[in-house]
């Protein structure tokens, strides 16, 4: 663990976010009482969690959520380790929860009040507007932006709370400054194209892309955001030649590959979202079922349904652990003729003993995200 403090506080001086979290998820989980590694954990992660274009990562939040909790038992008065907890809340969409700890923490007498004012602000903006009390979020938020001028993550608060109050030559005023303040920062130009195309300038959206991978012509998130725009806009060759793209990238990760496939059967073509999705399944580097299940249903799209159960097979010793993956090779084996085969399979899955079956639940959430196994 404190090697792992060292690396971690050396990878972040380094700009190096994505290598140092885990490591300094491991030092603050060992030595909740170190409150400078405590605290840096909680903003990296809090930080990527509110710029992230993606949905907020529940696991993630309460791993570190745990951590908190442990080192405010050792130091109950913290309000920088209370602050970082009501976020949680209202990213994991405990809006009520999250607004009453604000609330809270806003009547506490503490030396960190001034410098956090406009951070209770800005997350009680953010929760009063998700809640549906649109006239407190604009104006906490409002606050928070004139605490805390400059601040991006702020500034898409403030943009999006404008659009919600109907205020839209606001939002896309405020939209368009963000963009210019930081042109360079990759999550700000995601928001940006999210933010855009939502409001109808697609033009602008794409715009944006073209210009941020000029100056990062390797980042396969900004392409992939850029082959989904042009879908939005009726492009259809632009966003194949995009995807084809980011598969031949060298610099493209697994999890882009992935929704790259996905995108690809929304796009009606099958043999491209296969070759993204063996692409996805060469780059892993962990156990991903999900993503095995996809590619195994890819193959069977694309009429290689020995293909399809090799993939399974070749993960046949996470069959007890991982059942959607022997389900899935059983629908193919029926889709084949082979019924007593899938029978005999389903069969190895359930012990039955009385009236008892005892098969562990399966977190199958994942699978909503695909369009191949949803």
């Amino acid at each position: 663990p404190r090697i792992a403090k060292v690396l971690g506080l050396v990878l972040l001086a380094m700009d190096d976010q994505a290598s140092a979290e885990p490591k300094l998820l491991i030092a603050a989980s060992h030595f909740p009482e170190d409150v400078e590694t405590v605290l840096t954990t909680a903003d990296l992660i809090l930080t990527q969690q509110e710029l992230s274009p993606d949905k907020p990562d529940v696991e993630k939040l309460e791993k570190l959520e745990n951590i908190l909790k442990n080192a405010l038992d050792i130091d109950q008065d913290n309000f920088q380790y209370r602050l970082a907890l009501a976020d949680i809340k209202r990213l994991k969409g405990n809006n009520d929860q999250a607004v009453e700890a604000y609330r809270q923490l806003a009547e506490v007498s503490s030396p960190d009040m001034d410098t956090s004012q406009w951070h209770l602000s800005y997350g009680l903006g953010k929760s009063a507007t998700a809640m549906g009390d649109l006239d407190l979020g604009l104006a906490a938020i409002q606050d928070a932006s004139t605490k805390k001028p400059g601040n991006v993550m702020v500034l898409h608060a403030l943009a999006e709370a404008y659009q919600v109050n109907e205020f839209n030559d606001k939002a896309k005023f405020t939209a368009k400054s963000t963009l210019k303040l930081a042109p360079q920062n990759i999550n700000n130009v995601l928001w940006y194209a999210d933010f855009m195309t939502k409001n109808n300038e697609v033009n602008e959206a794409l715009k944006a892309l073209k210009e941020a991978l000029q100056m990062n012509p390797n980042r396969s998130d900004l392409q992939l955001r850029l082959a989904r725009t042009f879908l939005t806009n009726g492009s259809i060759d632009d966003s194949i030649k995009t995807i084809k793209d980011i598969i031949h990238y060298q610099n493209s990760n697994s999890k882009d590959l992935q929704n790259a496939g996905y995108l690809c059967i929304e796009l009606n073509e099958p043999e491209l979202a296969l070759k993204a999705l063996e692409k996805a399944s060469i780059l892993a580097n962990d156990f991903d079922p999900s993503l095995i299940m996809d590619l195994a249903y890819s193959y069977a799209l694309n009429n290689q349904p020995t293909k399809a159960i090799e993939t399974l097979d070749s993960h046949q010793n996470a069959f007890e652990t991982n059942p959607e993956l022997a389900i899935l090779k059983s629908d193919f084996l029926s889709n084949l003729g082979h019924y007593s085969q899938a029978f005999d399979l389903l069969k190895e899955l359930i012990e039955v003993d009385g009236d008892e079956i005892k098969i562990e639940e399966t977190d199958l959430s994942s699978m909503s995200h695909s369009p191949l196994l949803y």
